[in-house]
């Protein structure tokens, strides 16, 4: 068996002065050019407490479905906690879904739960042979 290369994102930062520009956009489709290109299989992050939480989800990552009650527990709002835990477990009630590892984050990544989402941190991957979590990425960095 051989192992596929992966990329762990350890940074990835933007002064104030320069978020909401699409600049991590554009840089993100550059990367999964060169991500295709080096046969890259997997990227692992580390979703920060500020942005990150809420930026990674809009992106397509998805968090070990063992590690969601530790997600969960950041969430304050307790009908939000709820609403995400329904989510959550409809998510794996359908058939399809039930053997899957990972949960896609960007389930969870509606404007009503953005603050929650900003709060929160969890460790996060993304399958670039997966052509859902791709869909997702591509959908989002050409808006």
């Amino acid at each position: 068996m051989t192992h596929k290369p992966e990329n762990m994102h350890t940074q990835f930062e933007f002064g104030k002065n320069y978020q909401n520009k699409g600049y991590s956009k554009k840089i993100s489709k550059e990367l999964l050019k060169q991500y295709e290109n080096c046969g890259i299989s997997k990227i692992l992050l580390h979703a920060d407490k500020t942005t990150g939480g809420w930026a990674w989800a809009r992106y397509g990552f998805c968090v070990n479905k063992d590690e969601i009650e530790n997600f969960l527990i950041q969430i304050s709002d307790a009908q939000h906690k709820e609403e995400m835990k329904k989510i959550f477990d409809d998510y794996y009630n359908k058939e399809e879904n039930k053997n899957k590892k990972t949960f896609p984050m960007n389930l969870f990544a509606l404007q009503k739960y953005k603050k929650d989402l900003m709060g929160t941190q969890w460790w996060g991957e993304f399958d670039l042979f997966n052509p859902i979590q791709i869909k997702v990425l591509k959908d989002y960095i050409n808006q």
